[in-house]
């Protein structure tokens, strides 16, 4: 193998290395070594099959690593080896009420039964929800009930199921397959042995000795996984045993609805009488939700399993933040997830409960027309029965660890508006200049999940990629700041401010406002000489203000985000000047983003040929 040459080992300079080989140990010329003659084409065929074999032994390689893989059973599977299961879709859930309507047409007996998993229909969106009820049926009495209104628990899907037959051996492993474009819901699954349903757990460490216990895993091409125990750790169904497996097939994000109003459901399965006659509900009860229909996921996507697998809890339960902000994440309902303790050396038990601070993904609630700034603040947290919902999910979950509390808190909003200093190119249309940039910033603002501050690179490096645009420079403005300013700036309103001066600038604050107080002090100052923009510099000249300045942006102009808090670029309000910031999105008044064009540059070709060096130095 001597004559292999380690600096050339690619398959064609191989082949080639070979060729010359055999032409100076049998002093041959190139003619018979073409394609065309019987030792060319040998050596075409090998050379064919050698660029294959290095082709997957490359594949296998790059394959094997789940930063570097890109087939999808690949990366669900090393996922799987990771111990982080995939989350499947999640059904939406809501609240139904229902009356009797007081029809006693065509009623042989006075009872009307109502069976559990009932199937509805809305009209709205054509899917079909299934009722739960709480127990195998709901009765009514006709003479009795007639006032009478219920209340149960809707969830969109509707139950399918697979039959197997038990091996008798140990780790009986079953895959439920299903269709592409089909979801399994990720908590809705149900398994029998013999018509005995078994408790599911999430590793089969969590089973004791011979009990009846099964594990569930999304499966890694599609579907679910079923899994039993070996006798040491659960039980082994035995052979011939029955095995049922009952799930859920949902839609989604699809299913939500997020408005009770003018949402009509009707009743897809028959109910019955004491006698056993079929009846048709919708003839003998009135339906109307009463709440919204809200939590619907689906699937987690393979990037995100990426990025969720090397940090997976071997512990499969929520007891610190970072468990309970990846559960979440798994939800992909939500564009900000923050999870965060308080610390009280006088209240032992505060460091048990963990903050929960979410904010749903508007994106999935956008309509035509509407984006980041025009959307109304009420968007931007969860409603109390959302709250409730996932209080729920994280008790069925079966992950929260004993002791541990979860408590969502809604989001303390900061104010800020934004200044977008321009300088363009000649021959461009501000007003779509001015649009692309605010649809880019509204995209980046509704996908910002950023902790620790807001960048402005980040905007600067968005808007200088918008067409027309030369050069560009961000400035934030802070309602809290400048409300404390404004305080600040008047001798009647200086001492409201929640500003912790210390004594030596309220010392100064005094002398300035107050004189006369200090009559014999040659080093007094006296603020009725002084003009607004004098009165501001003295303040901001001062540590204590600085300070606070501090905690809201850092020395390069960035927003700090504080944990409980969370920042949003929305008007109805005013700065230290008097200037008002309108709600409403526009590019004649101030708002919460404002244009300021400097000048507009001759686009020559020196400056076109800057500007796409500047992009290939990027790599854009």
């Amino acid at each position: 193998m001597s004559f292999f040459n380690l600096a050339r080992i690619k398959a064609n300079e191989i082949f080639q290395d070979a060729v010359n080989l055999t032409k100076s140990v049998y002093q041959q010329s190139d003619n018979l070594y073409t394609p065309a003659s019987p030792w060319g084409q040998l050596l075409v065929v090998l050379r064919n099959l050698f660029s294959m074999v290095l082709y997957y032994i490359e594949d296998s390689i790059t394959e094997l690593n789940i930063n570097t893989a890109s087939r999808n059973n690949s990366i669900t599977g090393l996922a799987r080896l990771a111990g982080h299961n995939a989350t499947r879709s999640i059904s939406a859930s809501g609240v139904m009420g229902m009356m009797y309507n007081g029809n006693r047409s065509n009623l042989i007996s006075d009872t009307l039964i109502i069976p559990n998993f009932v199937k509805l229909k809305c009209k709205k969106n054509n899917l079909t929800y299934i009722g739960i009820l709480g127990k195998d049926d709901v009765r009514y009495n006709v003479n009795v009930d007639n006032n009478k209104k219920t209340f149960f628990r809707i969830v969109q899907g509707y139950v399918e199921s697979q039959s197997f037959t038990g091996t008798g051996y140990s780790l009986q492993t079953f895959e439920c397959n299903a269709k592409e474009g089909i979801w399994i819901d990720n908590f809705f699954v149900n398994v029998y042995v013999n018509g005995e349903r078994w408790k599911s757990v999430d590793s089969i460490y969590d089973m004791s000795y011979n009990e009846k216990c099964v594990v569930i895993k999304t499966g890694i091409t599609s579907g679910i996984d079923v899994i039993f125990g070996n006798i040491n750790n659960g039980s082994v169904p035995p052979l011939g045993s029955e095995i049922l497996v009952e799930y859920m097939i949902n839609d989604g994000t699809i299913g939500v609805i997020d408005s009770i109003e003018n949402v009509e459901f009707k009743f897809e399965d028959y109910g019955y009488d004491l006698e056993g006659n079929e009846i048709d509900l919708n003839t003998y009860f009135n339906i109307k939700l009463a709440t919204p229909v809200f939590g619907g996921s689906n699937p987690e996507q393979i990037e995100l399993t990426k990025l969720l697998a090397p940090t997976t809890s071997r512990s499969y339960v929520l007891a610190q933040t970072s468990n309970y902000e990846m559960f979440f994440e798994k939800m992909q309902r939500f564009s900000y997830i923050k999870a965060y303790t308080e610390y009280d050396p006088t209240d032992p038990y505060i460091d048990n409960v963990i903050y929960l601070m979410t904010i749903p993904d508007i994106r999935k609630k956008l309509i035509s027309g509407k984006n980041y700034f025009n959307l109304p603040i009420s968007s931007f947290y969860l409603s109390e029965f959302e709250m409730f919902e996932l209080y729920r999910l994280i008790e069925e979950s079966g992950q929260k660890i004993l002791g541990t509390i979860p408590y969502f808190i809604q989001p303390n909003f900061q104010y800020f508006s934004m200044n977008i200093k321009l300088n363009i190119w000649k021959g461009y249309d501000e007003k779509v200049i001015k649009d692309n940039i605010t649809n880019r910033i509204s995209e980046y603002l509704l996908s910002f999940k950023r902790k620790d501050y807001i960048p402005k690179s980040d905007l600067i490096s968005i808007i200088e990629n918008v067409d027309g645009v030369d050069s560009v420079d961000v400035d934030y403005i802070s309602k809290e700041v400048e409300d404390e300013l404004l305080k600040l700036t008047n001798r009647e309103t200086v001492w409201n401010s929640s500003i912790d001066f210390s004594d030596e600038d309220n010392v100064l604050i005094e002398k300035y406002y107050y004189p006369f107080l200090y009559v014999s002090d040659s080093n007094s100052l006296d603020y009725t000489n002084a003009n607004f923009g004098q009165t501001v510099d003295f303040f901001l000249n001062m540590q204590s203000v600085q300070k606070f300045i501090a905690k809201n942006f850092d020395s390069l102009g960035n927003i700090i985000l504080e944990k409980n808090k969370y920042p949003v670029f929305k008007g109805g309000w005013g700065d230290r000047y008097g200037n008002y910031f309108d709600p409403n999105l526009s590019y004649d008044r101030l708002c919460p983003i404002n244009y300021i064009i400097h000048k507009k540059v001759e686009p020559t070709t020196n400056e076109k040929l800057n500007k796409i060096s500047v992009n290939q130095i990027k790599g854009i």
